[in-house]
């Protein structure tokens, strides 16, 4: 019974500290590769979010105000690379999230999916994928 009033504590606590210790600066969007998780994720905004499994690739992200899309996550990074090569992707050019979007689209038949692929490439499909920045997946 105590160990349980400790963590309800410090889980309030933690709450509580991440609400009065927001991050300092501006918020600037970039593609954030973990290579642990083998997935790419993508902000449009700082904004809170909650995550929507679209399919096994795609996860979307949208605002705790309003449902509104403000991001969104690739997983199977080296999968999806290993399908671009097969197809005459070189490796040694820098990606996008538009070529990794189309990829992903490819394999999807239900339009409510395709949608959320397409309103990927339009709204980040030039955002570029720097090579370096995928270098674990491309091994």
């Amino acid at each position: 019974m105590g160990r349980r009033i400790h963590e309800a504590n410090m889980a309030g606590d933690l709450r509580e500290f991440v609400k009065t210790n927001r991050p300092k600066g501006s918020f600037k969007p970039r593609p954030y590769y973990s290579e642990i998780g083998d997935f790419l994720s993508y902000h449009f905004t700082g904004e809170d979010f909650y995550a929507k499994r679209v399919d096994d690739c795609l996860t979307v992200y949208l605002s705790m105000k309003g449902d509104k899309f403000v991001g969104f996550k690739f997983k199977s990074i080296r999968h999806i690379i290993e399908a671009l090569e097969g197809s005459g992707f070189k490796r040694e050019y820098d990606l996008s999230m538009g070529i990794i979007s189309l990829a992903c689209m490819e394999t999807v038949e239900d339009r409510p999916t395709r949608d959320y692929y397409r309103r990927i490439y339009k709204t980040a499909g030039r955002v570029p994928i720097r090579r370096k920045d995928l270098e674990p997946a491309l091994v």
